[in-house]
């Protein structure tokens, strides 16, 4: 499983709300540490 990064001029929401910069800066962490979980869980498998 792999998720793709929240990018500065991408909506949030489905009304089509802007994300503050903060927000970005979470996601993209998050993101970068849940790939490198999924690369671990995945090195684990047989």
């Amino acid at each position: 499983m792999t998720v793709k990064p929240l990018l500065i001029g991408q909506p949030v929401t489905q009304k089509g709300d802007m994300p503050s910069a903060e927000l970005v800066m979470i996601i993209q962490q998050l993101v970068r540490e849940v790939n490198k979980l999924a690369e671990r869980v995945a090195a684990l498998e047989p």
